[in-house]
């Protein structure tokens, strides 16, 4: 998995709970040591999955929906590493549209071309009718709420109301997860 995402996550969890909630959430996804995830390399799946469950555990009973604050707080460093990629789009429609784009625009960094392929391989997004955005997401790390919360998120960024429909939850049924995603409001230019 690409490093901006646990880099991410272990930023949130030093916010919430300082270095010593670090410390705990590696000891609890069995991780030897916290790591300096940087953001242009890839990491073991696996061991992100791990981070990720432990700090739903962990944050959760605090009252803590992790994958909307998550979310918010990893836009917030998009947008600080890539404003360019917020300033060309004129609203979330279009940033959803070039997101699949975006994301592989981030992976062509990793010098393992297998690892290049499986990240231009995990999005597809095309249109749907009346605006909407049809979305498949193709990955074993099963992230799809993790993409809603982005999505919706990425509608308060520009201040608008995404609604995302699960059509196909790959992480209950297997396979490709299919999302139709919705803008209230946006009038589709004909």
């Amino acid at each position: 998995m690409i490093g901006i995402i646990p880099h991410v996550l272990v930023r949130l969890a030093e916010k919430h709970g300082g270095e010593a909630f670090v410390e705990k959430l590696f000891q609890e996804a069995k991780l030897s040591t916290p790591i300096d995830f940087q953001i242009d390399r890839n990491y073991l799946d696996e061991d992100v999955r791990a981070l990720i469950v432990c700090a739903k555990r962990l944050l959760e009973p605090l009252g803590t929906d992790v994958d909307a604050v998550y979310a918010a707080e990893f836009l917030q460093k998009a947008e600080q590493l890539f404003p360019q990629f917020f300033r060309m789009s004129k609203n979330a429609r279009d940033f959803l549209r070039r997101q699949p784009a975006i994301h592989n625009s981030i992976g062509r960094g990793l010098k393992d071309k297998r690892e290049r392929e499986n990240v231009s391989r995990k999005f597809q997004v095309s249109d749907g009718t009346d605006g909407d955005l049809q979305v498949i997401y193709d990955s074993p790390n099963r992230l799809c709420s993790l993409y809603c919360a982005l999505a919706k998120q990425t509608g308060y960024r520009y201040g608008e109301t995404v609604e995302v429909h699960m059509d196909h939850c790959g992480k209950r049924s297997g396979g490709a997860c299919r999302m139709t995603v919705h803008f209230q409001g946006q009038e589709v230019a004909a």
